[in-house]
């Protein structure tokens, strides 16, 4: 826009200017949830990445992955109640501790 403003251009039509160049751009983005799953398919892309190759650890993330998948149905649907996040945090990491990956 500033170029345009530069090269004295005043009217210019909408179909010319790219979403992400709007002002309307961040409101879209952090409401659509794009930031929420790009962060998520990074960790999951490294965690997959950390535990390729090794047989229990792969399994490990599977069944993990399942669980969560099954934990945030009852968490949507109310029949799953989160006490805290450390709770959580606490509990994987006996269960880690349990199967000895790190």
């Amino acid at each position: 826009m500033r170029v345009l403003r530069q090269l004295d251009i005043v009217k210019n039509s909408e179909k010319y200017i790219l979403l992400r160049w709007s002002a309307k751009a961040r409101k879209c983005i952090y409401s659509s949830g794009l930031i929420f799953r790009n962060h998520i398919s990074k960790f999951a892309y490294q965690i997959s990445t950390q535990a390729q190759g090794n047989e229990l650890a792969e399994q490990y993330m599977l069944d993990a992955i399942k669980d969560i998948i099954e934990n945030i149905d009852l968490l949507l649907t109310g029949r799953l109640k989160i006490i805290s996040l450390l709770e959580i945090q606490r509990v994987v990491m006996f269960q880690m501790q349990n199967l000895k990956i790190h």
